[in-house]
């Protein structure tokens, strides 16, 4: 019995092994870098609400500025 849960226990973790070393990202992350996005009105009757936007993006440049997040920067943003 002793040798049935040795096999056993070395199967699973013989499986697990490869899932555990692979690095699964979502899409607009690597490691290097974070894409953050944002929709705001920069134009027409509610552009007031874009300072929210400018705001943000001068934030996330000064984590970048800093050193990003775990070594990791975001990307720039750029206003038309």
């Amino acid at each position: 019995m002793f040798g049935r849960w040795t096999v056993s226990l070395a199967l699973v973790a013989a499986l697990g092994m490869p899932a555990a070393a692979e690095k699964q990202y979502g899409p607009g992350v690597s490691d290097t870098e974070i894409k953050i996005g944002n929709t705001m009105p920069y134009s027409g009757p509610a552009s007031s609400y874009g300072t929210l936007g400018k705001a943000a993006a001068a934030y996330f440049a000064m984590v970048n500025d800093e050193g990003g997040i775990n070594g990791r920067s975001g990307a720039r943003a750029s206003f038309l």
